[in-house]
C-alpha cells in the first residue's frame, strides 16, 4: 500500500489514497524483507544461462534493471536504518568497475542478505553459519505453512511431500531461500565452492526430489538450481490458511 500511495501521488500530483492507512515502515516484518530479497535472488538465478550468448545477456540485462528498480523502491518504503543499508549497497554496486553484470548483481544480493540477516535477525558469521541460523530462527510465520504448501505440491504437481516437508518446524520456503543464498555465494568468476554446494544439498535433500547429479561440480550447481526453480512456485503460492 505504501508503494501504491507513492505511485498515485507521482501520477496525479495529489494524494488520492490519503484516507487509507498504509502503515509504518517499521511495521514491515523480517519475513517480508527476506521474501522480497529472495524473489530477486531467484530471478537472478533464473537468468543465469551460460552458453546462451546474446539471449543470456539480454535476460541478465532485464533482470538487472528489475533488481535495481526494486531495491530502490524497497529503500523508499523501508525504515531509515534498512534504507541506509540498501542505498549504501546500491552505491557500492555502482562504483564497482564494469565486470560481468551477473556477478555484480550476485555480490549485491548476497551482501544485502547478510546485512539484513544481521540487522533484522541478529545473525552473522560465515555464509554457512548464516544459512544454518536463518533456518532455525522464527520470522513470525507458523510452521503450519508447510502443510499448506504440501497440499499445493500434491494437488498441482501430483507429488507426495516427504514427512520432513509436512512436519518439520523448519519452513520449506526457508530451506529454498537458504539454499539459494548458498548457491549464489558459491559461484565466482574463477569457479564454484564445493563446500557451499554441499551445504545447499544438505538443506534441500530432506524435502525435495533432487535429480541425481554427476561428479562435475558445475553439473551439481545446475542440478541444485533446477531443484530450487522447480519447487519455488509451489512453495511460495499464497493461500493464507495459516497466516
Amino acid at each position: 500500500m505504501m508503494k501504491i500511495k507513492k505511485e498515485a501521488l507521482l501520477l496525479t500530483g495529489e494524494d488520492l489514497v490519503s484516507s487509507v492507512n498504509t502503515g509504518s515502515p517499521y511495521d514491515i516484518s523480517p519475513e517480508w524483507y527476506f521474501s522480497f530479497l529472495a524473489s530477486l535472488m531467484k530471478e537472478l538465478v533464473s537468468a543465469y544461462r551460460p552458453r546462451d550468448g546474446l539471449d543470456e545477456r539480454t535476460s541478465v540485462g532485464r533482470v538487472s534493471m528489475k533488481i535495481h528498480r526494486s531495491l530502490k523502491e524497497l529503500a523508499d518504503m523501508s525504515a531509515s536504518n534498512i534504507s541506509f543499508i540498501i542505498r549504501g549497497a546500491l552505491r557500492d554496486f555502482e562504483l564497482i568497475p564494469d565486470i560481468d553484470t551477473w556477478f555484480k548483481l550476485k555480490n549485491l544480493l548476497v551482501t544485502l542478505f547478510l546485512k539484513l540477516a544481521k540487522v533484522l535477525l541478529g545473525i552473522e558469521g560465515s555464509i554457512i553459519d548464516v544459512a544454518q541460523k536463518f533456518l532455525r530462527i522464527n520470522k513470525g510465520v507458523s510452521p503450519l505453512k508447510n502443510i499448506e504448501s504440501s497440499a499445493i505440491l500434491f494437488f498441482l504437481k501430483k507429488e507426495i511431500p516427504t514427512l520432513r516437508w509436512v512436519f518439520s518446524r523448519i519452513l520449506v520456503k526457508d530451506r529454498l531461500r537458504a539454499a539459494l543464498l548458498l548457491l549464489l555465494a558459491s559461484v565466482n568468476k574463477h569457479g564454484i565452492d564445493g563446500l557451499l554446494l554441499d551445504e545447499a544439498y544438505r538443506i534441500l535433500k530432506p524435502c525435495f526430489r533432487i535429480r541425481p547429479h554427476v561428479n562435475d561440480i558445475r553439473g551439481r550447481w545446475h542440478v541444485l538450481r533446477e531443484t530450487i526453480l522447480t519447487y519455488w512456485d509451489y512453495v511460495h503460492t499464497v493461500m493464507g490458511f495459516f497466516d
